[in-house]
Parts: C-alpha cells; sequence; structure tokens
C-alpha cells in the first residue's frame, strides 16, 4: 500500500512540474515573440517604442488566453471518467 502511495506520489509530483513548465512556455514565448516583432518593425519604420509596446501587449494577452485554454481543457479531462469507471 506504502509503495502505491509513493508512485503516486512521484506521478502527482511529475505532472506539476510538467504543468509549471509548459505554463511557462505558453506565458513567456508569445511575450518574446510579439515584443521581438514589435522590436524589428521599430526598427524597420524607425517609430521608437510604439510597436514594440503593441507586441508586448498582445503577447500578454495571448499568453493568458493560451493557460486559460489549457486550465479548461485539463478541467475537461479531470471530470471525464477514467477507463473502467463509471460515473
Amino acid at each position: 500500500m506504502e509503495q502505491k502511495n509513493n508512485k503516486e506520489n512521484k506521478t502527482t509530483y511529475k505532472l506539476f512540474i510538467i504543468m509549471a513548465m509548459s505554463t511557462t512556455i505558453l506565458l513567456v514565448s508569445p511575450v518574446l515573440l510579439l515584443g521581438g516583432l514589435g522590436y524589428v518593425l521599430d526598427k524597420f519604420f524607425h517609430t521608437a517604442p510604439l510597436y514594440l509596446i503593441i507586441g508586448g501587449i498582445v503577447g500578454f494577452i495571448s499568453g493568458i488566453t493560451n493557460v486559460f485554454r489549457m486550465t479548461q481543457m485539463m478541467q475537461k479531462r479531470k471530470k471525464q471518467p477514467k477507463n473502467g469507471e463509471s460515473t
């Protein structure tokens, strides 16, 4: 019984780490990508920080939306019965 709990704890810990890493990637990557694109556009059009700020804001909103979608998907999975279980 103790080994089963230990395995479940390890699995839960691994899932937590994976979720934390993917959440970080989902939040940071759109900000960096769109902020970088804004920086390049600013250099090309000579418009100081305009596109950089717009890209950062749109990237942040996109990142928050990605995390929200991921949590919604995880909640739906959690509510679904596992194989062999009845509701």
